[in-house]
């Protein structure tokens, strides 16, 4: 069963609303912000217009980060100093240009942090998306796992969550949940499907059950992070460990 991206964001939207309203204090933690966090906070945004699958990643992003963050189109990588920090949000297909002056700037000792649009693509962006990816950054990638109707991945993730081996729930009955092992320990939801990920240098840095959906490894003098599970969407809706989450790697990275 495909998942469409309307159908995704509207349970992501949904998901997180329904966590925030049984922990309250998380919602105000959101809406207010955490001064502590966010003091010296600084990343840029790359902005890839239609070629943002989910624009509603790129506002999750906007929300998280606040004012301690800057906006960069493609043209922008080349034309003016971009931060230490480069997030792309729900990428897509990328054309040659944006990808080489992403290259550069990890050469140069940026980290970039890649939201993978791809399970949201045709059959051919896929494909070419994959080869991007491949191409500039040597990171492998296979199909979209179907979070809702694998019952494989399902149990892989219910094995991993405790002694009880039983999911936690929420609103939703056993959503799934992608847990991150670095730059801390944490769990965020993922409400429609996952990017496998590999590479022969680095090390996975989270995992949805027993399967890489996302990897950080060098990059010249830089780091490359490849998310295969969208945060963007739940940051949008107020998804308080996705946000806390994305701090800490821009913290790693300043």
């Amino acid at each position: 069963m495909k998942i469409s991206r309307r159908t995704f964001v509207g349970t992501a939207g949904c998901a997180a609303a329904g966590a925030l309203c049984t922990f309250p204090s998380l919602s105000l933690a959101v809406a207010a912000g955490d001064s502590r966090s966010t003091r010296g906070i600084r990343c840029s945004l790359l902005d890839l217009k239609s070629n943002c699958v989910l624009p509603e990643s790129l506002d999750g992003y906007r929300l998280a980060l606040g004012s301690d963050h800057r906006s960069l189109s493609a043209l922008d990588l080349d034309s003016r100093e971009a931060h230490r920090a480069i997030v792309v949000p729900a990428a897509g297909t990328i054309d040659l240009a944006t990808s080489s002056a992403l290259s550069s700037a990890l050469n140069s000792g940026a980290t970039v942090v890649w939201e993978s649009g791809a399970a949201f693509l045709s059959a051919s962006e896929f494909a070419a998306h994959r080869a991007i990816l491949a191409g500039h950054f040597e990171i492998s990638i296979g199909q979209p796992a179907e979070l809702w109707t694998s019952k494989t991945l399902r149990r892989s993730e219910a094995e991993n969550l405790g002694r009880s081996g039983k999911p936690k729930l929420t609103g939703h009955d056993a959503v799934p949940y992608v847990t991150y092992h670095w730059p801390h320990e944490t769990r965020v939801r993922d409400f429609s499907r996952a990017i496998p990920v590999s590479a022969s240098s680095g090390r996975a840095i989270a995992h949805l059950g027993k399967i890489p959906v996302a990897w950080r490894k060098p990059i010249g003098n830089g780091t490359f992070i490849f998310l295969g599970s969208p945060i963007g969407p739940g940051m949008r809706a107020g998804d308080a460990e996705a946000v806390a989450w994305l701090r800490a790697v821009i913290s790693e990275s300043a």
